[in-house]
Parts: structure tokens; sequence; C-alpha cells
């Protein structure tokens, strides 16, 4: 009879570190996907802030060479005393040719406050430890992120509340992230990947 509970104690415990094991491996293989070579990659950005919505699309293209940004940003309209705009949202549409590292070319809308150079860098880490509530299942992950800063590599994020929800084969099929900004603000972003 003791002989039994031993050896069951020993296989649950094989169990529980193998389980731990596996769950590893699903990050570490979610950060590999992030790493992989994407053709093209589709981003949609939705804020939502004192009932208004605003819509940014941008879809990259990399080539291995060059990489084309093509934009449609919608921002509030600036109101001036010499003239009215025609409606309180503008749309800037254009694209951004990258090779290097520099904007090799641009057409249509400028758009000032956007790094086109760092776009198509995504640069998500999973780790464990950034997680809580994480559910692995049929090529779904999903977790509150409860390091943001950590999470998408960049210390200058305030974001809070944050949630994603990615899907995946062989390579990521699709991220989407929802968070609070600390001024109020409301953003789902939603990834592509091809």
């Amino acid at each position: 009879m003791k002989k039994k509970f031993l050896v069951c104690l020993a296989v649950l415990c094989l169990l529980v570190v193998s389980l731990t094991g596996c769950a590893q491996d699903n990050y570490l293989e979610l950060s590999k996907m992030v790493n992989m070579d994407y053709s093209i990659i589709s981003i949609e950005i939705v804020t939502n802030y004192d009932d208004e919505t605003l819509t940014t699309q941008l879809t990259i293209t990399d080539n291995g060479i060059q990489t084309l940004i093509n934009y449609s940003i919608e921002q509030l309209a600036e109101i001036s005393m010499d003239e009215n705009p025609d409606s309180y949202k503008v749309t800037l549409v254009g694209s951004v040719t990258v090779e290097n590292g520099k904007i090799v070319a641009q057409n249509g809308d400028p758009v000032s406050e956007m790094v086109f150079q760092e776009i198509g860098n995504v640069g998500f880490n999973f780790k464990k430890e950034y997680f809580k509530n994480a559910v692995f299942s049929d090529g779904r992950f999903t977790a509150d992120v409860t390091l943001p800063k950590q999470f998408m590599g960049n210390d200058n994020v305030d974001y809070s509340n944050m949630k994603v929800d990615v899907t995946y084969g062989v390579c990521l099929k699709t991220l989407a992230l929802s968070y609070s900004m600390a001024s109020g603000a409301q953003v789902t972003v939603n990834y592509d990947f091809q």
C-alpha cells in the first residue's frame, strides 16, 4: 500500500513538472514566432476617448530589402482662428518606404509624430512572469498582462488593464491587445500576420 502511494506520488510529481515545462515551452515558442519574418503585417489601432473614436490602419510589407508602410490615420482636426475645418476629424493617408532603418521615400499626407522606422519591429516578449490568468488552448493564448513594459519591450509605455489574445499555428496569425492609457483613453490594437 505504501509502495503504491509512493509510486502515485512520484507519477504526480513528474506530471506537474512536465506540465510546467510544457507551459514554458509555449511561451518560448510564441517568442520565437514574434521574431519570424513576415512579409505583411496589418495593424489596426482604435482609440476611444471622451466619446470620440479614432482609427489608424497600417499595412507593413517587407520584401527583405525595403519595408513599405501604407497608412491611414484619423486625427482630430486642428482648430484655428483663421479657418474652420470641414469636419472635426481628418484622415491622413500616405505611404513611407524604409530601407536600412532610414526613410527613403514618403508620399501623401505627412505624419510628424509617427516613427515609421520602428513600426515593423514587433517586439513582444512572452515570459510566464509577465502574465496572469494565462490560457493556452488549440492554437490560442489569452492572458492579462501584468507587466506591459516588459511584454512590449518598451519602457516608455504607461498602460494598464492590458489583455492579450493570440492565435497561432507554425507562426503567429493574429494578436489583439486592449488596454487603458494614463490619459483615460481605451485602446484596442489588432495585428494580422502573413
